[in-house]
């Protein structure tokens, strides 16, 4: 008898999580239905791939079941509204450990500093992954960790204490800071429709990080407007 291969998520975390944000963009923060969970990844119909992309996203802790409809987690919603790159990273790292086989590797190597160049071979002799898998249960496995930055493209694995925020380094105040003085502030005013008004103020300098966060905010508000 063929040997049946123990689950693991068939999408990497990086596709996993743009199947949360089409999901997010189509229903918010409601209960989805099958169906419209299909036609939020691109779908006419319910199909194994749809069935694999939502096993993914429960795997990694994204999609849970709610009262048989689905919905998004608090842990997606973390990610998708991250306010500072610790916060984004800390969640990452929380999801990609989510999957039970992926926890067991991590647990397994992180003492020993680096994943295995024979992952393939372990994961079919130890870890219950049958030997057509293998291969591929590896592959999906290193690129969730390098997304999450849980280990460098040489498979070393990375300390989670090197994770760092601009919120971080603003609140440490470091001396080239204090010599520098106050932060410059740039503020931005304009008009909306029917009479209304909003201004943005951000820092005078900003990195492409920022704009991103940024970027997401807006995208939130969207999200609450009605057609």
């Amino acid at each position: 008898m063929k040997k049946r291969s123990r689950g693991f998520p068939r999408f990497n975390l990086e596709n996993t999580l743009k199947f949360a944000k089409l999901i997010r963009s189509y229903s918010g923060d409601s209960d989805i239905e099958k169906d419209l969970i299909t036609k939020a990844l691109g779908y006419k119909k319910y199909s194994g791939a749809v069935g694999n992309k939502i096993a993914s996203l429960k795997h990694f802790g994204l999609l849970e079941s709610s009262s048989g409809n689905y919905k998004l987690t608090q842990l997606s919603k973390r990610i998708i509204d991250s306010m500072s790159e610790k916060d984004f990273q800390s969640a990452l790292r929380t999801a990609f450990l989510q999957p039970e086989l992926f926890a067991e590797l991590f647990n397994k190597y992180s003492s020993e500093g680096a994943i295995p160049d024979n992952l393939p071979e372990i994961l079919n002799v130890h870890h219950e992954i049958s030997d057509n898998s293998s291969e591929y249960a590896s592959r999906i496995f290193i690129e969730s960790a390098l997304f999450a930055n849980i280990i460098h493209k040489n498979k070393k694995i990375i300390k989670s204490n090197r994770e760092e925020t601009f919120m971080d380094k603003k609140n440490s105040t470091p001396r080239e800071a204090l010599e520098q003085g106050p932060i410059e502030m740039q503020r931005f005013d304009f008009s909306l429709t029917n009479g209304k008004s909003a201004k943005i103020i951000v820092p005078g300098t900003l990195i492409k990080r920022d704009i991103q966060i940024i970027r997401k905010q807006i995208e939130t508000l969207e999200l609450q407007v009605e057609e």
